[in-house]
């Protein structure tokens, strides 16, 4: 079946993800490091990269310009885009956003999505099951370890209270980041576009 014409109207891709404070400034790396293979692109226009501190970590927002919609496609379809886009995102503190757009301004020029458009692959319940023990578990461990002589004769609902703040900051700010960069090869491999997670 023929393609159909697309049209020269300008094309923006929209991506938004968050990062722990810890790796923003490599994810800052891999984004330049995105930039240059990107400047190789026909089409290619630039990319706006905004950074906000905000109460989730780092967010960063990166607008890619494209002359037209075929040479975004032409874009997505390049393996060393996939390489140096799956470097940035290896950094992402849950699900990268994606919105694609034509004419001059993204916010108000929504654009069907292009078939075959990029999507992070949903990593399985099992997988997910595991990374969440690999972090708990020996955090947990050592927590009660060494809270048990400092917070003795506390109560002990106080107790698992001061545990479990601790815990959770740092599966937030370092943990999980850490585990999901160190375990990513293992945690995408064998899962494709459009799976369920199960």
């Amino acid at each position: 079946m023929t393609e159909p014409v697309l049209t020269s109207t300008l094309a923006t891709l929209l991506f938004s993800m968050n990062v722990s404070p810890e790796d923003a400034e490599a994810a800052g790396a891999e984004m330049r490091a995105l930039n240059e293979v990107m400047r190789l692109q026909p089409g290619f226009r630039h990319l706006d990269v905004l950074r906000h501190n905000g109460d989730a970590g780092v967010e960063f927002c990166l607008l890619v310009h494209f002359a037209n919609e075929t040479a975004l496609q032409n874009w997505k379809d390049d393996p060393a885009r996939r390489e140096a886009i799956t470097k940035v995102e290896s950094f992402a503190l849950g699900e990268v956003r994606r919105q694609e757009a034509l004419g001059p301004d993204p916010w108000f020029n929504p654009l069907p999505s292009f078939r075959g458009a990029a999507r992070p692959p949903l990593v399985p319940f099992w997988k997910r099951w595991v990374l969440s023990i690999l972090a708990v578990y020996p955090g947990l461990l050592v927590l009660l370890l060494i809270s048990d002589p400092l917070l003795h004769g506390w109560p002990w609902l106080l107790r698992m209270f001061v545990v479990v703040a601790v815990m959770t900051g740092l599966m937030a700010a370092w943990i999980l980041p850490t585990l999901t960069r160190l375990l990513h090869g293992w945690l995408t491999s064998g899962v494709s576009s459009g799976q369920t997670g199960r």
